[in-house]
């Protein structure tokens, strides 16, 4: 169902493998009977993909039958391409196939045999076989060459996902998957015998602070408990209990595999780690999924799907890694289900992701739990609800689809605007950690906006951006950063140093190094590949692909003037506008944060810099909703914010700069307020409102 889909920027091909074969699983007596028994007689839906090959020849990039693309889009691409096309009702009819071996000779026959679905992308030659999705379709053309041109921070041992050398071979993910199925059964027997007391009272306590989870549902779910040692701010280590969440699957046979493992201390929210190195993405709870299963409940957290379980009797599963992603590796696992209900969060964050979620598994099999409108009913996510003895199934019964994306009614929009009435905090966006002057005048950070930053060469812009950048990495906001004037190596040693929070030095050992960017990596960024020069449309292209596959929120663009190389006069400024336009657009369908640095005209070096400053014409600032100035004013620096579209409050505030952590602070005793008059005007913002069969699996675990 699908052929493997590569980690961003590693080049390496890593699909789910599991394991069918008894080698794998000699002797295992309880555990294995029982995780066999969550499936039923037939095979189950994971065993429809799998085993699948971990061969790195394979490219291609799995993409949902009910995922829609913008026609309008696809459209674009094939025009720019300069391809002759013909319509066909759905599909888009190419005149000659890009991809056939053999000439086409102008013969009728030979011509227009590459389709395109003009809802979905996907493509097919019926002359000679090529297929696949759109963005491969896309890679094919060489705009997204072999998901290169966004990558991760590749070190060794990332918690974002596998890291294994190119080409590993399955003697190497069977021992990951040995390693972790032996570490499950210890922490499960821990957890059984309460060896950890402290965790058994978090998960069963029915107090304010207890989970009220029952025996019964931790031992279906594999539940674990350990003791893991983390690395405080101070730099010291502490030891912590901890709860343990396996991502089990089943194949064919109904042999389980363990694919990995999330560890997260019940003393320390933020205190998170998975093991082991090299595993893969799963589903917490994948395995109690009936095979015949048609319709279930995706959650935001592993608490919140136990409770809904518990509480409905209802396949409920929880994402790998909460609202910051959707990894596009497991889609297939959720392809042959009619019905999905996302129950998220009911905070902004959760509200706003999940209908990012169901646009990519399909609108039209999506319903959203949306926030309760009860008075006096305070409630976070799925795990509250149980607590506070809520009936779930009143919740369910309430999702939703999502509407039309250009046609609303106030019908839809009334809880909207109620839950934005009571919780005005929640509109001001994520709040920057490092600079109070922007969250006492922009507010916060927020999707859909296109921020510009200028200032004068040497000002210190990009090392700025990396430390406001890195604020919203550590509160899980997916960041690209493409820089094209400095290369991604410098900058990444830039935010490793900005995020140790001390002077990294040349004395620093190896294994501080590792507990450095052991937590470094935790962090959902990834970078572009391009430096200097590059197309537009490859850009646009790469930060669509970033979206789609990485559920980026916040794309930093450094700068536009080496993005759009060197042309001059008039050409120039077109090129300028027409690329601003294009992240505008971008930022506004995409819902996303764009933040694009453009250096100033040439000015005297006594005046400061004001809006005018921005090189090019007054578009950039027209279209922009934030800018930002980072001045060299009389040997000082000066952050000002001259353009606050959200609710038009200006200022500025003199900095210093920290040279043992590369950071900027506000020196707060120079802190001044612009004058009004400075703003422009404001335009009129529109805004889109967006039963299981056999034994359990704690039986298995019971040997």
């Amino acid at each position: 169902m699908f052929r493997g889909l590569s980690r961003v920027g590693t080049g390496r091909i890593k699909a789910i493998a599991g394991l069918a074969g008894k080698a794998f699983l000699p002797n295992l007596g309880l555990w294995t009977s029982t995780l066999r028994g969550y499936t039923s007689r037939g095979s189950s839906p994971f065993s429809q993909s799998v085993p699948l090959s971990r061969s790195s020849n394979s490219t291609s990039t799995f993409v949902s039958s009910h995922y829609k693309i913008d026609e309008n889009s696809i459209l674009e691409y094939i025009q720019r391409k300069g391809y002759q096309y013909k319509e066909n009702g759905e599909e888009y009819m190419i005149r000659e196939c890009m991809f056939c071996p053999k000439p086409h000779y102008n013969k009728s026959d030979n011509l227009y045999k590459l389709y395109i679905s003009k809802k979905t992308g996907a493509f097919i030659c019926h002359r000679c076989g090529a297929c696949g999705s759109w963005f491969d379709f896309k890679r094919k053309q060489g705009d997204l060459q072999d998901d290169s041109h966004t990558q991760p921070l590749a070190l060794a041992g990332s918690s974002q996902g596998p890291q294994s050398p190119p080409g590993e071979s399955e003697e190497k993910a069977t021992q990951v998957h040995q390693f972790a199925f032996n570490a499950m059964k210890e922490y499960t027997a821990n957890l059984r015998n309460k060896v950890f007391p402290k965790v058994w009272s978090a998960l069963t306590d029915r107090t304010p602070t207890g989970r009220w989870l029952t025996e019964e549902t931790l031992r279906k779910y594999c539940v674990g408990a350990c003791q893991k040692t983390f690395i405080l701010d101070n730099g010291e280590s502490r030891a912590e209990d901890c709860v343990v969440f396996p991502w089990i699957t089943l194949d064919a046979q109904r042999q389980p595999t363990v694919h990995r493992y999330k560890i997260r201390s019940i003393e320390t929210k933020s205190h998170m780690r998975l093991e082991p190195n090299g595993g893969d993405w799963g589903f917490f709870g994948w395995h109690t999924v009936p095979a015949d299963c048609e319709s279930l409940v995706i959650t935001e957290g592993e608490y919140d799907a136990m409770a809904v379980y518990q509480a409905t009797g209802i396949p409920s599963i929880s994402l790998p890694n909460g609202a910051t992603s959707l990894p596009v590796r497991l889609l297939p696992l959720l392809e042959p289900l009619k019905e999905i209900i996302l129950w998220m969060d009911f905070d902004r964050v959760g509200q706003d992701n999940a209908q990012r979620f169901a646009k990519k598994l399909g609108q039209g099999r999506v319903k959203i739990v949306p926030p309760p409108v009860q008075e006096g009913v305070h409630v976070k996510d799925a795990c509250d609800c149980l607590r506070s003895q809520l009936n779930l199934r009143d919740f369910i019964a309430r999702a939703r689809c999502l509407p039309h994306d250009q046609i609303l009614s106030f019908a839809e929009l009334k809880n909207d605007i109620f839950y934005d009435l009571v919780h005005p905090f929640e509109l001001q966006g994520t709040q920057f950690l490092s600079l109070p002057l922007l969250n006492s005048t922009l507010k916060g950070h927020r999707r859909g906006e296109l921020t510009i930053l200028t200032g004068p060469t040497g000002s210190g812009k990009t090392t700025l951006l990396s430390q406001l950048s890195l604020d919203l990495l550590k509160q899980g906001v997916p960041t690209l950063w493409g820089s094209f004037e400095i290369q991604n190596r410098k900058l990444g040693l830039t935010m490793l140093r900005q995020f140790s929070e001390s002077k990294l030095t040349a004395e620093v050992s190896r294994p501080q190094y590792e507990a450095l960017t052991e937590r470094f990596q935790q962090l959902p960024l990834y970078y572009l590949r391009f430096f200097g020069s590059t197309q537009l449309e490859q850009i646009l292209d790469a930060m669509e692909y970033s979206v789609y596959a990485y559920d980026v929120e916040h794309i930093i663009l450094d700068n536009l003037q080496f993005l759009l190389g060197a042309t001059a006069g008039y050409e120039r400024f077109d090129a300028q506008e027409r690329a601003i336009h294009a992240f505008r657009k971008f930022a506004t369908a995409q819902n996303v944060h764009v933040t694009l640095v453009i250096h100033p005209r040439k000015e005297p070096e006594d005046q400061p810099l004001n809006i005018s400053s921005v090189f090019g014409t007054a578009k950039a600032t027209q279209e922009a909703d934030n800018v930002l100035i980072l001045q060299n004013e009389n040997g000082k620096k000066k952050l000002e914010v001259k353009k606050n579209r959200f609710d038009g409050d200006l200022g500025s505030a003199y900095l210093s700069f920290n040279h043992e952590r590369l950071i900027f602070e506000e020196e707060k005793q120079k802190k001044a307020k612009e004058p009004v008059e400075e703003k422009e005007p404001v335009k009129e913002k529109k805004v889109g409102m967006q039963k299981s069969m056999g034994k359990a699996a704690h039986e298995i675990i019971m040997d």
